[in-house]
């Protein structure tokens, strides 16, 4: 995935999150549980997801420079 669309998946999981929250604290009666809980779960898994990618495209990306530079370095 392009860094872009990470960042984006990132604040659509934190909006949901923070949405969540947010309905939850009105205390709408049925509507802020019925909303709000799913929306809190949701943004929060989906905020595992996309920092996992984001973490793991940094990591390859420094392991395949690591090992580009290690060939280089034995030529």
């Amino acid at each position: 995935m392009t860094k872009t669309k990470l960042i984006f998946s990132a604040i659509v999981s934190l909006a949901l999150f923070i949405g969540g929250i947010v309905l939850l604290a009105l205390r709408i009666p049925f509507w802020g549980l019925f909303l709000g809980l799913p929306a809190t779960q949701i943004g929060i898994i989906l905020l595992i997801f996309s920092f996992d990618r984001l973490s793991q495209e940094e990591i390859e990306e420094e392991l395949k420079n690591f090992k580009n530079g290690y060939k280089k370095t034995q030529s």
